[in-house]
This record gives structure tokens, C-alpha cells and sequence, in this order.
């Protein structure tokens, strides 16, 4: 379908109800270039109309036949972009408030085509649960003895309920009210969860979903319950699902060669799931796993960036035969011409470790100038390269479409 045909009245109209909404000319500018397909009119043009509306209206004069102009209503421009096109443009914000005005648009909202940048959930134990996406929509509320008390737009009111199982399911409902679009697609979907018991941000999300829910990134902000990882994995769609990360809610990276509390371990099952099998990407500042299990179940992955315990206490990794695990994974990953990088810390990493894997890559060293990288030929891909460096307790592996190391990877 063609984008619509736009006159100057009708432009004029959309710069108007911009210009009242009290935003910028900038962001004016990139939504009439979103609504058009193209560039109707400069920044700076749309500075000067801003400029005239601000003025005070001259009066006609005499000989002045008064022109009759579009008013800039929400029912005109509806009228004349279309109801579809309409919904495509609003925020999440006028979604759930257009939706409430009668069963058709309600109907028309969760039907229509909708990208959400960032969706988050933040949950503080027996302190607050905030929704919020990055276009400015954020709903917290925060929990007292006689239910919670909602904040919204700055405007406060509280729900009286008779236990917090009841705000739960009242909560529910707000989260199903942007998930019920089977066309939703959301960029990144961040829980993030600083509770200590049962009634986490992973549970209280995978309870309003009741179908798979298409998600580019899980950020999955909670180390406490990593089995809600697989409860939250099982209702991505596989189809958009493509990349994963995984941190400890206060953000901390531990050196510690210890087995620590806080290390992520994979539940069992998670590997089987057709969402596992089509991400593309992963980073987590602190896992627990075996060499042989990501040489099994990882090795599909484009990127790669982990923090990875060996020994310690319960979950303790060893080091035998992981030299071998080291090449059997470089062999699998030289069948991966799409490769980006596969970054891996070793907590900790001994030296005699370090100097057995170097003895042996150090052979297809012929040509670097570089001593402690050696480098691979793609066996099928001709004028291709595998690049590995270990050293400072790092397995690092740098396939074709590796550019710079970032720290964060640009979901």
C-alpha cells in the first residue's frame, strides 16, 4: 500500500499538533519523515513554522478574504492517513489510552503493526514493580500495606487490594495490555529482578503472556532463579529471537577464581529448545559450564562474550582434557564463516593451562607478526581466517566479521 498523499493543509495540521504537543523541531522533523517516507520540509523550516504558530494571529484585513484552513484535529488526521497508519505512529502510551475509547479501536490497536525499542520490567522486593519503555511510557508502582499505589504521568492513586497475590494478578493485566498484539514486535525485553523471594520479575512477565511474544534481545537482569530463564526462553518466538544477555542485577563482574553464589548455571533442557538453537548472540559476566557443553550446544552462536568459573565449591569445573575441548572448539567454529568473536574469561586460568594451548596453536603460526595469536584457514571458504589468542586468562577467537572488541555488544 502506497503511503498516503499528504497536502500542505493537511502537513500544516500534523506541525500544528506537534507543535502543541511542546516538542522539539528535531523531533518533529523525524516523525513527519516516519509518517511521509520522506523529507516534506528542513528542520529549520520546521523551526520557522513553530515560530509562526507561536505568534499571535494578525488580524485580516479589509480587502482580505479569510482563508479557510484545515483545523489540525486528531479526527481530521485520522480521517485522512487512516486509521492503520494512525495506530502504527502512536506511542505506547496513546495505545493503551486510544484502545479504552471503544471496541473497534481497541480491536484496531491490538491488531496493528507496533516495534517497541525497549520494554523493561524492574522489580524491588516488597518495594515497587516499574513498566516502562524507552519512548518516555513508565508506570511504577509501589507497594504498601494496603496495596499499591500506582504513579503514572505523575498523577498517584491508590489500589486498595487485599493481598499482594492480588496486586500481582491486578498488575498482570497492565503487562497484558501491551503484550495481547499479535503483531508486537519489541527490540530489547529487560527484567530486571533485585527479589529475594518467589514472586520475581521473570514469574510475574511469563504469567501475562499467553502465546509466544517476539523479542529480538532477552536482557535477563536476575542470577537468584536461573530457571525462570527457561520459563521466560520458552515464550520468546524463535523466529525474532536472536540474541541473549545475562548479568547480575547489581552489575558486578567478580574475579574471584572461587565458585561463587551468584554464577549463572544453565537448567537442564534449555540447550533442546528451538529458541536456544536460533540465537545468535550471548554475553554473561559469570557462568558456570563444561568446555565439551559449549563445544556441543554453543558453537552456533555468531558472538560470543562469558565470564566462565572453573573450580571451586558444588558446581566446580576441571581441567581435564579441556586442551582438547579447546581445538575441538576451534575445529567447530572454523565451519562458521559468519563468525564474530568468541571471547572467554577463565576464572582462573593457570599458567602451565595457558602454555600447553599455546604450544600447540603456536605451529600455524608461520606469518603474524603478533607471537601470541596463531591463525586458521576456513577449509571451505578460501582467503578466510580463524584468529586465536590465549593469554591473561582469555580463550579468544576473532572469525571474519570481527571488527574491534567492545565490551558490550550492539544488539
Amino acid at each position: 500500500m502506497p503511503p498516503p498523499v499528504l497536502t500542505a493543509d493537511v502537513i500544516q495540521g500534523v506541525l500544528y499538533t506537534l507543535y502543541s504537543q511542546r516538542v522539539s523541531p528535531r523531533f518533529a522533523h523525524r516523525k513527519l519523515l516516519k509518517m511521509t517516507g520522506e523529507e516534506k520540509m528542513t528542520v529549520e523550516q520546521i523551526e520557522q513554522w513553530f515560530e509562526d504558530f507561536a505568534k499571535e494571529p494578525e488580524e485580516p484585513g479589509a480587502a482580505e478574504e479569510p482563508v479557510q484552513k484545515l483545523e489540525p484535529t486528531f479526527e481530521n488526521i485520522f480521517q485522512i492517513l487512516g486509521p492503520k497508519e494512525v495506530a502504527q505512529h502512536m506511542d505506547v502510551r496513546s495505545r493503551l489510552v486510544f484502545r479504552k475509547t471503544n471496541k473497534a479501536n481497541r480491536a484496531l490497536i491490538d491488531n496493528s503493526q507496533h516495534y517497541i525499542i525497549q520494554l523493561s520490567l524492574h522489580l524491588q522486593e516488597n518495594v515497587f514493580l516499574e513498566i516502562s519503555t524507552d519512548d518516555g511510557f513508565s508506570v511504577t508502582n509501589q507497594f504498601v500495606d494496603e496495596g499499591f499505589v500506582r504513579d503514572h504521568n505523575d498523577v498517584m492513586k491508590l489500589v486498595q487490594t487485599q493481598s499482594r497475590q492480588e496486586s500481582f494478578q491486578i498488575l498482570v493485566a497492565d503487562l497484558k495490555t501491551i503484550l495481547v498484539n499479535p503483531k508486537l514486535l519489541i527490540g530489547t525485553l529487560r527484567l530486571e529482578d533485585c527479589s529475594q523471594n518467589r514472586s520475581t520479575v521473570a514469574r510475574y512477565a511469563w504469567n501475562a503472556i499467553d502465546k509466544l511474544v517476539q523479542v529480538e534481545t532477552l536482557d535477563f537482569n536476575s542470577l537468584k532463579n536461573p530457571r525462570d530463564l527457561k520459563q521466560m526462553i520458552d515464550f520468546m518466538d524463535p523466529s525474532t529471537l536472536r540474541a541473549l544477555k545475562i548479568a547480575h542485577p547489581e552489575d558486578r563482574l567478580s574475579n574471584s577464581p572461587e565458585f561463587d553464589k551468584s554464577d549463572f548455571v544453565f537448567k537442564d533442557g534449555l540447550y533442546q529448545t528451538p529458541q536456544w538453537r536460533a540465537l545468535k548472540k550471548l554475553k554473561i559476566d559469570r557462568v558456570q559450564e563444561y568446555m565439551n557443553v559449549i563445544c556441543d550446544h554453543w558453537s552456533h552462536l555468531d558472538y560470543l562474550n562469558i565470564g566462565m568459573s572453573i573450580k571451586g565449591m558444588g558446581h566446580g569445573r576441571r581441567y581435564e582434557n579441556m586442551h582438547d575441548e579447546v581445538i575441538e572448539l576451534r575445529d567447530k567454529l572454523l565451519k562458521n564463516p559468519n563468525l564474530n568473536q568468541y571471547k572467554i574469561r577463565l576464572y582462573p586460568m593457570p599458567r602451565s593451562f595457558e602454555e600447553e594451548i599455546m604450544a600447540t596453536i603456536r605451529t600455524h603460526n608461520t606469518r603474524l607478526m603478533d607471537p601470541k595469536y596463531a591463525y586458521f584457514e576456513y577449509p571451505n571458504h578460501a582467503g578466510k581466517y580463524l584468529y586465536m589468542r590465549v593469554e591473561d586468562s582469555i580463550i579468544w577467537f576473532q572469525g571474519p566479521k570481527f571488527v574491534e572488541d567492545v565490551e558490550e555488544v550492539d544488539y
